[in-house]
């Protein structure tokens, strides 16, 4: 990813312009990373908790039948 970047901004170097457009472009891609990973963890934890509270309601309820 360094190198890469590294690379990126020699190639852009001189066209300053283009060179800030690119470094925006990185972070901005960086940053819908970091929400797309916050959101899929967010919806893991869900998933986990619904899991964890169905498989208690079942419990409970064969618990109930015995």
């Amino acid at each position: 990813m360094l190198l890469r970047h590294g690379l990126t901004s020699n190639i852009y170097l001189n066209d300053y312009l283009t060179f800030i457009q690119q470094g925006r472009d990185t972070f901005e891609f960086h940053h819908n990373l970091l929400v797309a990973q916050y959101h899929y963890h967010l919806v893991i934890n869900a998933h986990h908790a619904f899991n964890a509270f169905y498989a208690e309601q079942k419990r409970l309820a064969e618990q109930l039948m015995d």
